[in-house]
């Protein structure tokens, strides 16, 4: 079977095609251990909030917080997945 105008298609437009795709897509979620609440933000940062007596929001500290706060460890990696137990996050870097 032969595809119409295939030969219109050029090698270098179908490259830029692929290399114009997104090549790392977040899907926003947020979970929640005993007392503490993360967020995986859509483009692949982490936010927490809640109890912090254990440390388990990874904000160098004990501190609690009312609202949420950007975890430094992982401002300069993306995560795709957060997976979460009582006391701990589990990010899943791409």
């Amino acid at each position: 079977m032969k595809i119409p105008h295939l030969h219109l298609i050029r090698p270098f437009t179908l490259l830029a095609l692929l290399l114009a795709a997104p090549v790392f897509t977040v899907t926003p979620m947020v979970t929640t251990g005993y007392d503490h609440t993360v967020a995986l933000k859509s483009d692949g940062t982490i936010a927490a909030w809640g109890d912090n007596a254990h440390r388990q929001l990874g904000i160098g500290n004990t501190e609690y917080r009312l609202s949420q706060m950007a975890i430094p460890e992982f401002t300069q990696v993306k995560v795709s997945r957060l997976d979460i137990t009582e006391r701990r996050v589990q990010p899943l870097l791409h």
